[in-house]
C-alpha cells in the first residue's frame, strides 16, 4: 500500500524515521518527502511535486504538532491555484480528500489541548500572538479538521510511535479491505489470500500428503482437517503448495478460497470476520453494520455452510493458551502442559466457538488447519479429522 505521510520534518523528523521504518518492515511504500524513495518526477517545483504526489497515495496519513510547513504560495503554471496561501500541509491534504483518498489524522495530545484554547479566543491580534506552542497555522488547520465535511472517522491523539502504529495498522487493515472489494479484486471465486507465503524455490516432493488433501477435499466426509506437526515440519509450506499445484492449477474449483495465517501481526479474529465477510459477500455486507462479534460470526457461518468454499486458517496455536503471548514467534515446542488441557484451548472463546460450528452438522465448506497444537475445543467433535505430519 502506498502512504502518503504528511507532516513537518522540523518538529517531527525523528517520529518520522522510526515510522518510516515500520511501514518498510511491514511491507508498505511510505513516501516520505525527505527520503530518498520519494518520487520526484511529478513536478519540477518541490511544493507542487509534493500534492501531485498525495493524489496518487492509497492512504493519506496526516500528522500534527507544532508546525503546518511554509505557505503555498502562488506558482506560475501552478494545476491548484485553488490552494494558494495554505500551509503546504493543509494543501497536500486539500488535494487528497478532493481526490477521495482515505484520510487518517493523527494530533499531538498538547497540539489538540492548545488548538481548544486558540479556539476560543475571538481577538484576531490576540490569536495571531498565541505562539507559545503552535504556528497559528496549525490551530487554524486542526480548526478545519474537526468541522471537516464529511466526517473523517479515523482521528486520533499521540505522543508516541506506539500511539500511532495501533490505530495506523487496524486502519490499514480496513482499508485494504474496503478497497480491494470496490475494486473488484476480491470477489469469488478468485482467491482471497490475505497473509500470502513466501514458499522457497526448491519446495519439491510431498506427493503422498498433497493426494491425502486433495482426497479429503474432493471426498472427505469431514468438513474439518487439521494438519498438525511440530515446529519446521512445513506445515504451511505444504499448505501453500497444495493449494496453488493441486486445487488451483488442478482445476478442483471450489466457490472461493480464503487463507487467513494468525502469524500475521495483524490477523486478530475480528479482522478475519471483516475481510472474510467482505470477501464472501462482495462488499454487499458491511461488516461495521453488524453490531457485535456473534451477528458476524452468524452471517459468514451462514455463507460458508451454504457454499463450497475452502478455508485455510493457518498456523492456529498462535491464537491457543500455550502460545499466545509477546514472545510466541520465537516459542519452541516444549509448552507448559496442565491437566485440563486448557493450554490447548482458544484464547478467545468466540473463535473456539466458530471453529466448532464449522467442523460441526454438514457445512459445505471445508476447513483446514494448521497448528502444532490439536486445539481442545475439537477433541469431541467427529466432523474434524487430525493428521500428524
Amino acid at each position: 500500500m502506498k502512504i502518503f505521510v504528511c507532516s513537518t520534518v522540523k518538529d517531527l523528523g525523528d517520529l518520522r524515521d522510526e515510522l518510516y521504518r515500520s511501514l518498510k518492515e511491514l511491507g508498505h511504500i511510505p513516501w516520505f518527502s525527505e527520503k530518498d524513495d520519494f518520487p520526484t518526477n511529478r513536478h519540477p517545483d518541490s511544493m507542487t511535486n509534493c500534492i501531485k504526489v498525495a493524489e496518487e497515495c492509497d492512504l493519506f496519513v496526516v500528522l500534527l504538532d507544532k508546525r503546518a510547513g511554509l505557505p503555498y504560495t502562488k506558482r506560475e503554471g501552478s494545476p491548484y491555484p485553488e490552494l494558494f496561501d495554505l500551509a503546504i500541509s493543509e494543501a497536500e491534504y486539500r488535494c487528497a480528500r478532493k481526490r477521495g483518498k482515505p484520510v487518517c489524522i493523527f494530533i499531538r495530545k498538547r497540539a489538540e489541548h492548545e488548538s481548544a484554547i486558540y479556539r476560543q479566543i475571538k481577538d484576531k491580534e490576540q490569536r495571531e500572538s498565541m505562539k507559545w506552542y503552535s504556528e497559528p497555522a496549525v490551530y487554524e488547520f486542526y480548526d478545519r479538521l474537526i468541522h471537516e465535511k464529511p466526517h473523517i472517522p479515523w482521528r486520533y491523539t499521540f505522543d508516541s510511535i506506539r500511539e500511532i502504529m495501533g490505530p495506523l495498522n487496524t486502519v490499514i487493515g480496513e482499508v485494504q479491505a474496503i478497497s480491494s472489494v470496490s475494486y473488484g479484486l476480491l470477489t469469488p471465486p478468485q482467491p482471497y489470500f490475505a497473509h500470502p507465503y513466501p514458499l522457497q524455490k526448491n519446495f519439491t516432493g510431498r506427493v503422498a500428503e498433497r493426494n491425502m488433501l486433495t482426497e479429503w477435499l474432493t471426498k472427505g466426509r469431514h468438513p474439518m482437517l487439521a494438519l498438525n506437526a511440530i515446529g519446521g515440519m512445513g506445515k504451511t509450506a505444504l499448505s501453500w503448495y497444495w493449494i496453488q499445484e493441486d486445487v488451483i492449477k488442478g482445476g478442483l474449483s471450489p466457490h472461493g478460497i480464503i487463507w487467513w495465517s494468525f502469524y500475521d501481526k495483524e490477523s486478530s479474529f475480528e479482522n478475519f470476520l471483516k475481510h472474510a465477510i467482505l470477501y464472501v459477500t462482495g462488499g454487499r455486507i458491511n461488516p461495521d453494520g453488524l453490531q457485535s462479534t456473534k451477528e458476524k460470526m452468524s452471517a459468514l457461518r451462514g455463507i460458508l455452510y451454504n457454499n463450497e468454499y475452502l478455508l485455510v486458517l493457518d498456523g492456529i496455536e498462535r491464537v491457543l493458551r500455550a502460545y499466545y503471548n509477546l514472545g510466541s514467534p520465537y516459542q519452541g515446542d516444549e509448552v507448559k502442559i496442565d491437566e485440563r488441557s486448557e493450554y490447548r484451548s482458544f484464547i478467545d472463546p468466540n473463535l473456539g466457538d466458530f471453529i466448532r460450528m464449522l467442523a460441526s452438522g454438514y457445512p459445505q465448506t471445508k476447513t483446514l488447519l494448521t497448528s502444532r497444537l490439536f486445539p481442545k475445543e475439537l477433541d469431541d467433535l467427529e466432523g474434524c479429522i487430525k493428521k500428524r505430519i
